[in-house]
This record gives C-alpha cells, sequence and structure tokens, in this order.
C-alpha cells in the first residue's frame, strides 16, 4: 500500500516558490501526494506601475494560477511585503496555516 504525503511549501512571496521549487511540487504532485502552496506575504512591492492594492489582486491570481499548473492548493497569509515581524499574530497565522 502506498503511503501519500501531505507537502506543504511555504515562502516569503507570491512567485518564490513557483520559481525555486515548481518542478519538484509537480513531480509530488503527480505521484498522487497532496501538495500545497502558502505564501506569506502578499507581493504588494516592487512595481511602480500598480497601486498596492492592484499588485496584490495581480499576485494573488499569478499565484492562483500557478498553483493549477502544480495542481497545489494555495494558501494565503496576506502579511504586506516588508512587514512581517516575528510577533505571536504571525506566529499565529503560519501555525493556522501549517495546521
Amino acid at each position: 500500500m502506498k503511503k501519500y504525503l501531505n507537502i506543504l511549501a511555504l515562502a516569503a512571496h507570491p512567485d518564490d516558490l513557483e520559481l525555486l521549487c515548481a518542478g519538484t511540487l509537480i513531480k509530488f504532485s503527480k505521484l498522487g501526494h497532496r501538495v500545497a502552496i502558502c505564501h506569506v506575504c502578499n507581493g504588494d512591492k516592487g512595481n511602480k506601475s500598480y497601486s498596492s492594492e492592484e499588485l496584490t489582486k495581480i499576485r494573488h491570481s499569478e499565484a492562483i494560477e500557478s498553483a493549477k499548473i502544480i495542481n497545489a492548493s494555495t494558501l494565503w497569509v496576506g502579511i504586506p511585503d516588508g512587514e512581517v515581524v516575528l510577533d505571536l499574530e504571525t506566529r499565529i497565522k503560519i501555525i493556522d496555516v501549517i495546521r
């Protein structure tokens, strides 16, 4: 009997995981494992053509589309870029994702 895994890939920004380990995630997904991708930050910085709100929507949409290609579910913590701090609130958010 084959044992299937629950795999959680967690990174700071939308596109980090897609750029760094999409091939590995696709491989696990094709083997039947359940894959989830979590983006901690919302990707709202780093572009002068869009407002933070517009950029967040774009990055979120791109993350969902990437997860579909990988055959993974997507989780979104939604902390603004550059504002992740080590406090109880942030730890609780990450714990909820892991659970």
